[in-house]
């Protein structure tokens, strides 16, 4: 018989400091579709640029992205450490920018996507530290709870997996 799902999408957002923190989103949206999709009749699908973009020209690199994304995405998981980001023709980073969306999309109609941002606090090299970048995201984050936005913050890895279960659960 056949098996009929919801499919949520889950657009993730960052600047390229975080990659193990993505790849483990990809590890707990495999193993909730594993262990719970058939039971809840939902399957979460991971949308990112490195799997949802390709080559192409256009005016900006980001506007590439953000056309072949689309806005088709149910959750918006933004994730920051010590980068911002690379500027975009319209917004500081790309993150910015893709977070930006989905907070126009929200506040066109708060019930078109959620928003969860998430800030990695832990130690780094200070010689890995590009301190422009560093304070672009302090002042990102400390902007985001003054626009409305509730964030998280996390130490390592295995915490914001935790995190993420809780909210897929919740």
């Amino acid at each position: 018989m056949p098996l009929t799902q919801k499919v949520l999408r889950a657009f993730i957002a960052s600047p390229s400091d975080v990659a193990d923190e993505r790849a483990i989103l990809d590890e707990v949206v495999a193993e909730l579709n594993r262990t719970w999709s058939q039971t809840l009749g939902v399957r979460l699908e991971v949308l990112k640029w490195e799997t949802h973009s390709f080559p192409d020209a256009g005016l900006d690199v980001q506007g590439i992205v953000s056309s072949q994304i689309g806005e088709n995405y149910d959750i918006f998981i933004g994730i920051m450490w010590t980068r911002f980001g690379t500027p975009t023709q319209n917004f500081a980073s790309g993150t910015e920018e893709e977070f930006r969306r989905a907070m126009d999309r929200y506040r066109a109609n708060p019930t078109s996507v959620h928003i969860m941002f998430y800030f990695k606090n832990a130690p780094v090299s200070p010689d890995s530290i590009d301190v422009d970048q560093l304070a672009r995201v302090h002042a990102f984050r400390n902007s985001l709870g003054q626009e409305g936005t509730y964030h998280w913050t996390f130490r390592a890895a295995q915490d914001l997996e935790g995190f993420l279960r809780i909210a897929e659960y919740g």
